[in-house]
């Protein structure tokens, strides 16, 4: 009976998530101008269970977006960019932008991520029910009792926007970016006459129960960078920041929290 819970289920992922079948876009831009270049991208994604059917409980959602600008003037410039969205078994996103340019010009970048997950409680498969947003297959049986858990999730809202933007002549500029579900990791250069400037926000909350909503953590960043040059210098900047998932921040599961001065 075990085998054949554990085989239904790995056929059901299987099915929404096939191994030899491929989700994939992907670009290769050179471009070279001594009048000048325009480079224009805008792209989003959206996943989410809440429709699928199959499955009954909580619901998972995640999203993002990135958008890029360059636009340069008379002058020497170089632009290259290497982008590839992967929607093979996640959301996953990759890029890096190089350019360099002896004119004037600006060039930003924004990337933002969102992820929602709701509380569901754990499930014993013997009911016939299979749980969204659930990895976790735990044998809670013994020879005599077939039931297996399958473990539920605990409810977490995560968002996260980073920005950086370039203005000015004589540039060196570069940013690279991989954004996989709910993490995202992005690495910036830059060097010119002008200014550079960056913006960081995160916002995380989860919690730490699977059978309650209630969200037990809350995580807030806000951080603004900024480089700039004037008649005896250039500016010069590097950032790189990273985020990993902050739905589990503690990997607790139903625990219970209580005031101490509580009767």
């Amino acid at each position: 009976m075990k085998l054949l819970v554990l085989s239904l289920i790995l056929l059901s992922l299987l099915l929404l998530h096939p191994v030899s079948a491929e989700s994939i876009s992907e670009i290769s831009i050179s471009l070279q101008g001594n009048g000048g270049i325009i480079a224009n991208s805008d792209r989003s994604w959206e996943a989410s269970n809440m429709d699928l059917g199959f499955y009954t409980g909580g619901v998972s959602y995640n999203s993002g977006t990135a958008s890029s600008h360059t636009l340069t003037g008379p002058g020497s410039t170089f632009y290259s960019e290497n982008t590839i969205t992967d929607n093979t078994v996640s959301n996953r996103f990759d890029t890096s932008k190089y350019l360099v340019y002896e004119g004037n010009g600006e060039s930003w970048d924004n990337y933002h991520m969102t992820d929602i997950k709701q509380n569901i409680s754990a499930f014993d498969c013997t009911t016939g029910v299979i749980v969204a947003g659930s990895n976790n297959i735990e044998d809670a049986g013994t020879e005599q009792d077939d039931s297996i858990i399958v473990a539920g999730q605990e409810p977490s809202h995560q968002e996260v926007n980073v920005r950086s933007e370039i203005a000015g002549d004589s540039t060196h500029y570069e940013v690279d970016v991989v954004s996989d579900d709910a993490d995202l990791t992005t690495s910036v250069r830059a060097e010119g006459n002008g200014s550079f400037v960056s913006s960081i926000r995160t916002k995380a909350e989860a919690g730490f129960d699977v059978d309650s909503a209630m969200l037990n953590f809350v995580k807030n960043e806000h951080i603004i960078l900024g480089s700039f040059s004037n008649k005896t210098g250039k500016y010069g900047g590097s950032i790189d920041f990273k985020w990993k998932d902050h739905s589990t921040p503690f990997e607790f599961t139903n625990i219970t929290f209580s005031s101490p001065y509580s009767t």
